[in-house]
């Protein structure tokens, strides 16, 4: 192997080695997880963690987004996806390594099209859930270089996904 495929593959060990990725996975409790959750959530601010309550976590669409904001619609879920990539940047550069490995087995197991409250640690909520269908989706939108969880979800596809979690479907 060459000086410079080492170097390359040194430097995705490394990511994912930050990412807790590597090696054997953290151990996160549910009321770590939850708890963890919840200070991301008031470090972005009290109108960017209402936009994503409200659009992501208890899943209204952009017509009820825009009523609890009180905007326009289409202004709203460009305040709901800026307000989750603030929250995506927060969980990179200070979620633990337990909170981004789960991240990324929601995120592997939303593309398998298998996503359960056994991707999480047990005890976890169906709200946890949703939340993290959010995040997985919104990091790879804001570093792709740094997750490699695999494709966006279409904002269409968010809604089944969220209904699914809470068994609606």
């Amino acid at each position: 192997m060459s000086e410079r495929h080492e170097r390359r593959l040194g430097a995705i060990t490394s990511r994912l080695r930050h990412l807790g990725l590597v090696g054997p996975l953290p151990e996160v409790t549910a009321d770590a997880l939850h708890r963890e959750l919840r200070q991301m959530l008031h470090a972005i601010g009290s109108r960017s963690r209402t936009a994503v309550i409200a659009a992501f976590i208890d899943g209204l669409g952009p017509a009820g987004l825009a009523r609890r904001l009180a905007v326009e619609p289409d202004l709203a879920q460009t305040l709901g996806d800026r307000s989750l990539d603030r929250l995506a940047r927060l969980v990179l550069t200070d979620g633990s390594a337990g909170l981004r490995s789960c991240i990324a087995r929601v995120g592997r197991a939303q593309l398998s099209g298998e996503v359960t409250l056994s991707s999480l640690p047990e005890g976890a909520k169906p709200n946890a859930l949703c939340l993290l269908i959010a995040l997985s989706d919104a990091l790879i939108r804001v570093a792709p270089a740094h997750l490699a969880i695999g494709e966006r979800v279409a904002p269409s596809a968010r809604a089944p996904l969220v209904q699914r979690v809470h068994g609606r479907t």
